[in-house]
C-alpha cells in the first residue's frame, strides 16, 4: 500500500489492520516503528508535512520453520496412512490363506 499524506502537525495515523511486527513501515523510504492502539489495530506516527507512506509484509524469521514442519508433517501423514493401507491389504491376503487352509487341510501322505 502506497500513500501520499498531508499534515500541518505531527498524527498518529491508524492502519485498518491489526498490529503483527511483520508489516514494515517506510515514511520517505525511512524505516519507522508500527505500534499498535488499544483495540490491537497497528498505529503509524506521522511528522507533519507531506509524506509517502508504504506498508508492506516482510514476514517473519520463524516462518520458513512454519512451512517446513507444515510440509515435513504432511508428508508424514500420507506416508503412514499409505503404510497403514499396505499392512492391513497384506494382513487381510494373509488371513484368506489361513481360512482357505482351516477350511481344506493338505492331508499329508504318512
Amino acid at each position: 500500500m502506497d500513500n501520499q499524506f498531508t499534515d500541518t502537525a505531527p498524527k498518529y495515523v491508524a492502519l485498518r489492520m491489526f498490529y503483527y511486527p511483520a508489516w514494515q513501515i517506510l515514511i520517505d523510504v525511512n524505516k519507522v516503528a508500527l505500534e499498535a492502539t488499544q483495540e490491537g489495530q497497528a498505529q503509524i506516527a506521522v511528522p507533519k508535512g507531506q509524506h509517502s507512506i508504504l506498508v508492506k509484509y516482510v514476514g517473519m524469521v520463524t516462518e520458513p520453520w512454519g512451512k517446513a514442519i507444515s510440509w515435513f508433517s504432511i508428508i508424514l501423514a500420507d506416508y503412514v496412512l499409505w503404510l497403514s493401507k499396505t499392512i492391513k491389504g497384506m494382513a487381510m491376503q494373509n488371513a484368506i490363506v489361513v481360512r482357505l487352509k482351516f477350511l481344506n487341510p493338505v492331508k499329508s501322505s504318512d
